[in-house]
């Protein structure tokens, strides 16, 4: 498990630092947060993002299912903190090999 970096974006540029996806990775969330997910595989993959919100004192909300198609890049989020928590857990790749993520966010 990994805790990816939350880039900041400038005017003046961001450099961004790519990691590759393990299960329970996690990144901080201010309800503005994106995630984005580079898929260099030949085949879609999926992944979930893990829901911390309780409905009803008993009724755990359904984690999320994503996907990403073939050859694409795809920007998730933001992500309301009410859901998915100040920390967003991601989860159950069906692919991680030339899979490359990070999180972004305005300033």
């Amino acid at each position: 498990m990994a805790e990816y970096t939350v880039h900041v974006g400038a005017v003046t540029g961001t450099e961004i630092t790519k990691s590759t996806p393990a299960n329970g990775d996690t990144f901080n969330n201010d309800g503005g947060t994106l995630f984005v997910v580079e898929n260099a595989n030949g085949t879609g993959l999926t992944f979930d993002v893990v829901t911390t919100q309780v409905v009803e004192t008993d009724l755990d909300v359904e984690d999320r299912t994503l996907s990403v198609a073939a050859t694409a890049t795809e920007v998730f989020g933001p992500f309301n903190n009410s859901i998915y928590s100040d920390t967003v857990t991601v989860q159950n790749w069906s692919a991680t090999a030339n899979v490359e993520v990070w999180a972004v966010k305005v300033s």
